[in-house]
């Protein structure tokens, strides 16, 4: 989650809040920060990229009210009534009963004073939580326990974690986790669009138009897929998302064919990859 720029203050209302000690969006743009959790305060602070980041356990026990922490090999799990959160140093994603949870493509599992810190929103996802911005603060009401397990741990069936993970390991392969996921996500958005089948197997085999992935072309989509390929799959679905409205990939250094980008309008780059709507 982001904190929204609300634009420079005038210099007389800026002056006014500097003499009362007040704080405004703009000086909480970085830094510190109090987020109220069920109003009980938790440390939390934003980064560089605006993200904003709130202690794991603290979190847990403003939203529940109990919470019991272990750690071992820099790898911390808290344990609440009917969830159970593991979160290890330095990953992009956490576990919660079971699924993932993706961090964004900057976030990552931190630690600070001592403590560990994750994504605000990610985590307040779990406990399907209302959260409002405000002026230095955030505010996050959490909607009960009972309501958050039905948000946790997506279930998909493991033909789809099969030929997901394949694709995104036979296209995607020594690309980094954020490139390996948006492949899986051009996939997705593939399934989800009314111009493409609406099953991974068939989005990956289609020839309506030829074959759309050269993988299939070259048999390379049936190899083992990699350790990192199955874990971008399983996030993937999952809900992680590096894009929600790129259609197409290209690696034009080795294109076989100028189609998209001739045809396309080009979102971003990634890696090796050009993505297009």
């Amino acid at each position: 989650m982001r904190l929204q720029d609300v634009g420079r203050l005038w210099l007389l209302l800026g002056a006014l809040a500097l003499c009362l000690g007040l704080c405004s969006p703009t000086a909480a743009a970085k830094g510190d920060l109090t987020v109220l959790v069920n109003r009980q305060a938790v440390s939390a602070w934003v980064d560089d990229a605006g993200l904003v980041y709130v202690e794991l356990e603290g979190f847990c026990q403003a939203a529940s009210g109990q919470a019991r922490v272990m750690e071992r090999g820099g790898v911390v799990t808290v344990e609440l009534a009917d969830l159970s959160i593991t979160a290890q140093l330095g990953q992009q994603y956490f576990f919660a009963n079971g699924g993932y949870r993706f961090c964004g493509v900057t976030g990552t599992v931190q630690r600070r004073y001592g403590k560990r810190y994750v994504p605000l929103e990610p985590l307040a996802a779990l406990f399907s939580a209302s959260v409002e911005e405000g002026d230095c603060k955030i505010t996050v009401q959490t909607a009960g326990q009972s309501q958050c397990l039905a948000t946790l741990g997506a279930q998909y069936q493991e033909e789809d974690l099969y030929w997901l993970s394949r694709i995104i390991s036979a296209e995607a392969r020594g690309e980094s986790l954020n490139g390996k996921i948006a492949v899986g996500n051009v996939v997705m958005n593939r399934v989800a669009s009314d111009l493409f089948p609406d099953t991974i197997y068939g989005v990956i085999f289609d020839t309506l138009y030829g074959v759309q992935f050269s993988p299939v072309a070259n048999g390379s989509v049936y190899d083992e897929p990699t350790e990192e390929s199955i874990l971008a799959a399983r996030l993937v679905l999952d809900g992680a998302e590096v894009t929600d409205t790129a259609l197409y990939f290209e690696n034009e250094a080795i294109a076989a064919s100028s189609w998209v980008s001739r045809n396309r309008e080009e979102l971003f780059v990634l890696g090796n990859h050009t993505f297009y709507a």
